[in-house]
């Protein structure tokens, strides 16, 4: 838990192993799919 005096607390719950698996799930992502493939498929299949 983190705290910054009468501003704010912020308390990492449950929230925050989901939060990562959505980061490296959008990085993995990112990394695999390539958008030119699937134009060259569109440009083959008419």
């Amino acid at each position: 838990m983190v705290q910054f005096g009468q501003l704010a607390k912020f308390h990492a719950g449950i929230g925050t192993p989901a939060f990562l698996a959505v980061v490296v799930l959008t990085m993995v992502a990112s990394e695999v799919f390539d958008p030119r493939l699937m134009w060259d498929a569109a440009k083959v299949n008419g």
